[in-house]
């Protein structure tokens, strides 16, 4: 069995301590030890691999002299399956008890072994291989001055001890099949069956066959048999102390999920089914917008000039590509030399900390792309102006920010955007924060990285619609997206084309009325995808993706809102080690449509720190990282909340993704909660429609 340590991450995740069920409690939870039984010595004998039951291990209701007052004889039949690590038979108080003895069979050459840390050897060992999936019986007996082991009737070893000075006595109980050490605990991987303790020094010097017998040196004697209606082990010697079963579970994650106490999902709700039509349905295509990307002016100057550079014409400026950065246009203009080379970053970093102003100038858009200036991410601080007009300010690196701009349009516009100087402590914002020297790199990241467009805007809108497989091999999937209009409500209907995208393939489609008598409603819809092609990970089978359009149609006219969405038919799950729950282990077992997989998976930083992240830089790396057999990357906290071509090229390569959020070494205790908090709400909005988003943890 394994070692199991309590895992704690500061602001995370905290420790659950082991939890004892008292018979009352047991009586509760429903416990049935017929679920904990398998065929025996004799009769039936106690499981202890947790895969038939929510536990591993028994503990005796009450502590008692008697389990470690000299001398003792231990006896017990034991199955051991594996020999990885080490298992417990019976362990009398927590190892760190001057007191504490305990029979286990050793890793890896399995053989039994006694631990008895109030003396000197602490760790004695026979010869015998225990690990073979037979029924052992083993025996010990412990004196003032000599540990006895025995197995199968034979003594295996016969050690002098001598009892350590000043050691502590740690209260606790006797437990069958586990023993507790620092906090954490180790188990068996097999069955035990028939155990006595007595308080004399028994002759052994035969394999017992017929199961063991009270009498007046018998201080406990548990023989695991299931009694009907019991909701603990007997114990048939004097002292009528019980063996109760130590529950392994609920997991960490369970634990923390009840204690972080989520609000309500999107799927929650009550979903109503429909039926999806073979072949496509009439739908608008999406709208474009007005892309402002390409080439831009830029100019960096010093002091406070900004009337000159927002609404007078420029004389002297450099050519910046948006996307990009500020580094990348100063070294295509020759200010600077080529960051990455030698020591260049000494003298690239005082750039970072300069007042940048970007312009472009454009005509009037076409009717339809005329309504949302839409920015979809600036590094990091910026002031945006347009017309002369100040919009307002913008901070946090990934979340876009827009503003209505209809009514001040001209024929000829001008857009600029001021770039206020890098912060010199990255954790009193949001932003990449391996570009200040303790990494790979030490200029910190500035420009507009992401898209600047304008749009239209439809007549009812749909926000951020949402769909994802409740089964997947059954083709089983839930779609929702929240509706809003006008306050007096709207009707109109939802139409939905769903197509092979990677693959060839059938066409399905349906259309549903709504209908609201307010501002906004909720639709959860669930149907089923005929013969559905899953999304696997790389080595486990094909990234199948699908393409949905989803388009609301208001009624009476007016323009429809149409997304066009990929998706994977896929679930993740994540289950306990060995499928075997336990308070001091998250469930760290990925499941992929009922497969749990051994992931092969390495971390992910920042692609560059001049924000080059163009659609073939990243295709370049995730087509070597697929053809390495890597199975997952971890988008670290002190790096990106990665972009759609990112995810759009893992989704098709079968790269799954641990997304972090942008904090590291707990500064999310010093970082702007407003702006993480905005940065967690529109990631997670954006990117869970992606299949190769698995996992999200909180950061660095």
């Amino acid at each position: 069995m394994k070692l199991k340590r309590s895992i704690r991450a500061a602001g995370f995740f905290a420790a659950a301590g082991l939890l004892l069920l008292s018979v009352a409690e047991a009586s509760s939870a429903g416990i049935q030890l017929s679920e904990s039984a398998v065929k025996g010595r004799f009769g039936e004998a106690f499981d202890t691999t947790g895969k038939r039951a929510d536990w591993t291990a028994a503990h005796a209701e009450k502590a008692l002299p008697a389990y470690k007052a000299l001398p003792l004889t231990v006896e017990l039949w034991c199955k051991i399956y594996d020999n990885a690590q080490f298992n417990i038979l019976i362990a009398e108080e927590p190892k760190e008890s001057a007191t504490h003895w305990s029979l286990y069979g050793a890793m890896e050459r399995g053989v039994l072994g006694a631990f008895v840390p109030g003396y000197t050897p602490s760790d004695i060992r026979g010869t015998t291989n225990l690990a073979d999936g037979k029924w052992h019986y083993v025996a010990m007996v412990l004196e003032e001055k000599s540990v006895t082991l025995f197995v199968d009737g034979k003594q295996e070893t016969k050690q002098a001890i001598v009892r350590k000075p000043g050691r502590s006595v740690v209260p606790g109980s006797l437990l069958v099949g586990e023993t507790i050490m620092g906090g954490g605990k180790i188990n068996c991987d097999g069955a035990i069956d028939e155990v006595r303790i007595s308080n004399c020094v028994r002759k052994i010097d035969g394999v017992p066959a017929a199961p063991f017998v009270a009498d007046a040196q018998t201080v406990g004697l548990w023989s695991f048999d299931v009694k009907a209606g019991a909701q603990e082990f007997a114990d048939e010697s004097a002292n009528h102390n019980p063996m109760q079963v130590v529950s392994s579970g609920p997991s960490m994650s369970v634990t923390d999920r009840v204690g972080f106490n989520p609000g309500p999902a999107p799927f929650d709700s009550v979903a109503q089914e429909i039926r999806l039509r073979k072949g496509a349905a009439p739908i608008p295509a999406q709208q474009p917008s007005y892309s402002l990307d390409g080439e831009w002016q830029m100019a960096t100057i010093e002091g406070d000039v900004a009337e000159e550079r927002i609404n007078g014409p420029w004389e002297h400026f450099m050519k910046a590509e948006v996307p990009g950065s500020v580094h990348t246009a100063l070294y295509q203009d020759g200010v600077i030399p080529f960051p990455y080379l030698g020591r260049n970053q000494l003298t690239t970093k005082d750039w970072s900390f300069k007042t940048y102003y970007l312009k472009k100038t454009f005509p009037r858009p076409p009717k339809g792309q005329d309504k949302t200036l839409v920015f979809d991410g600036v590094c990091n601080k910026c002031t945006i102006y347009f017309n002369g007009a100040n919009l307002g300010k913008h901070e946090g690196m990934f979340t876009s920010f827009t503003y209505p701009i209809a009514d001040m349009l001209q024929d000829e516009n001008t857009l600029v955007v001021k770039l206020d100087p890098s912060v010199s402590r990255w954790e009193t914002t949001v932003v990449f924060n391996n570009s200040w020297g303790w990494h790979y790199s030490m200029f910190p990241p500035l420009g507009i990285w992401q898209p600047v467009s304008i749009r239209g805007e439809p007549a009812v809108k749909m926000e951020s619609p949402f769909i994802a497989a409740r089964d997947a091999k059954g083709g089983v999937m839930d779609l929702a997206t929240k509706i809003t209009g006008a306050e007096s409500g709207w009707t109109g209907k939802l139409v939905g084309v769903i197509a092979p995208d990677n693959f060839k393939g059938e066409t399905y489609s349906f259309e549903q009325g709504v209908e609201s008598k307010t501002c906004s409603k909720t639709v959860h819809l669930r149907f089923v995808v005929p013969n559905p092609k899953l999304w696997w990970p790389v080595d486990m089978g094909d990234p199948n993706l699908y393409k949905l359009r989803l388009a609301f149609v208001p009624a009476g006219g007016g323009r429809p809102d149409v997304h066009d969405i990929t998706f994977g038919i896929r679930t993740v799950k994540m289950a306990p080690v060995d499928g075997r729950p336990d308070s001091d282990l998250l469930d760290w077992t990925f499941v992929i449509n009922g497969k749990p997989m051994f992931v092969k998976g390495a971390g992910w930083c920042t692609d560059d720190a001049m924000m080059d992240f163009t659609h073939a830089r990243y295709d370049h790396f995730l087509t070597l990282a697929a053809a390495e057999h890597l199975q997952m990357l971890r988008a670290w906290g002190s790096g990106m909340v990665e972009t759609e071509d990112f995810y759009d090229l893992c989704d098709r390569k079968g790269i799954m993704v641990m997304q972090e959020w942008p904090t590291a070494w707990n500064s999310h205790n010093r970082q702007p909660l407003d702006l993480l908090t905005e940065t967690v709400r529109q990631g997670t909005l954006r990117q869970r429609n992606h299949p190769s988003l698995v996992i999200r943890t909180g950061g660095e």
